[in-house]
């Protein structure tokens, strides 16, 4: 267990391990769908303040721009 949490804090650490991370977590629909959900609750409900919108968005163009993630699909959902 212990062995399990230090490897992903070591993938946190590690450039390439965080971007592999962040890759497998945004692709499919199911990532687009999760930030679509994020935006809409952090902009359109009144509970979502808290949720990160400004460095999630961020986060996303930086994954979009290593190629593992479609610019115009992220451009379509997040609008």
């Amino acid at each position: 267990m212990l062995h399990t949490v230090l490897d992903f804090l070591k993938t946190l650490t590690n450039p390439d391990g965080l971007m592999q991370l962040l890759t497998s977590v945004f692709s499919g629909w199911q990532g687009y769908a999760l930030l679509f959900a994020i935006v809409f609750s952090e902009t359109g409900l009144l509970a979502g303040f808290f949720l990160p919108g400004d460095s999630l968005l961020f986060t996303v163009g930086v994954v979009a721009g290593a190629g593992g993630l479609n610019i115009w699909a992220i451009i379509g959902v997040l609008i």
